[in-house]
């Protein structure tokens, strides 16, 4: 099976100090299983706030793995308007991209970027392809706890 994995908040293992997380472990369990996968990411690194890669990229992990990693504009902070365009940004090129990319078998997608995942299951919808979003945590929801009580 072709499978497209859309997850734009782990750190990319591409180097040997870089712990595995829920993703690249899924890739590599699936890579092992035979199928061929394309994981959609950022080119921003989530935890360090750094860059990857500064432009769009589409780097082999393993034989069977690729990760297409789509540059948005950054953030210094996680509860930020920047993070927003930033995962807005990245929907987009997802939108763009993906089109020509050939199509995948399923397609699982994680929350947040809501974006991005919306985006995902707009083109699994259009294409017929099965789609599995996968809601890891509260943002952007978490904002709520942040804004003053007098804003309601």
């Amino acid at each position: 099976m072709n499978i497209w994995l859309i997850e734009i908040g782990e750190s990319l293992p591409i180097k040997h100090n870089i712990k595995k997380l829920r993703m690249a472990m899924l890739s590599e369990k699936l890579s092992g299983k035979g199928h061929s996968v394309l994981w959609w990411a950022s080119a921003f690194d989530h935890f360090k706030k750094d860059w990857v890669f500064y432009k769009d990229t589409e780097y082999e992990f393993s034989n069977n793995i690729k990760i297409k990693v789509l540059k948005g504009i950054g953030y210094k902070k996680n509860i930020s308007f920047s993070r927003f365009i930033d995962h807005r940004i990245i929907a987009r090129k997802f939108k763009k991209f993906a089109h020509n990319m050939p199509k995948p078998d399923i397609i699982i997608a994680s929350m947040p970027s809501y974006d991005l995942s919306y985006e995902a299951v707009m083109f699994a919808n259009k294409n017929k392809i099965p789609v599995l979003v996968d809601i890891q945590d509260q943002w952007p929801d978490i904002f709520i706890d942040h804004i003053p009580i007098k804003f309601f």
